[in-house]
């Protein structure tokens, strides 16, 4: 699955992407990133099991994260 999350500038510094892969059973694999003092997005891969990347995104949306489906996977 490839997704595009939108980082508001109070999220731009935390290690969001890291704490994906830790925190849920995701294997993450960044393809884009841009960073501005303003905003930040970055297109990552991820794969793993279906609940655990329900359960990420659901976790990046709580936290403030906006998430947008690039590419579903198999």
């Amino acid at each position: 699955m490839l997704i595009k999350c939108i980082f508001p500038n109070e999220l731009i510094r935390q290690p969001i992407i890291h704490k994906l892969g830790t925190q849920f059973s995701i294997i993450t694999n960044i393809q884009q990133a841009s960073i501005t003092p303003e905003i930040g997005w970055v297109v990552v891969e991820i794969t793993g099991e279906n609940q655990e990347i329900s359960s990420g995104i659901e976790w990046l949306k709580k936290i403030g994260v906006k998430v947008e489906l690039i590419e579903k996977g198999d």
